[in-house]
């Protein structure tokens, strides 16, 4: 794994790249490893960022299931 040399920033900048890119599962990837190498470090508000990511990859497995007949249809907005 060569992100196990990367700096706190380096981690950040990286997980913040997937996740602007929609790959929250390598954002979430890289945000845990930050924050279990970085517990007090300047990231503080990293429990949110998390949070949003499993969120977004929550809405985008949900929205790539294919309604089957007779379900009802969610909204996701």
């Amino acid at each position: 794994d060569k992100s196990k040399e990367w700096s706190a920033n380096q981690l950040y900048s990286a997980a913040k790249k997937e996740l602007n890119s929609k790959n929250y599962e390598k954002a979430i990837e890289f945000f845990e490893k930050l924050e279990a190498r970085f517990p007090f470090g300047r990231y503080l508000r990293l429990e949110f960022t998390i949070g949003f990511s499993f969120k977004k990859e929550t809405i985008k497995y949900l929205e790539s299931v294919k309604e089957e007949p007779g379900s009802k249809k969610y909204s996701l907005q």
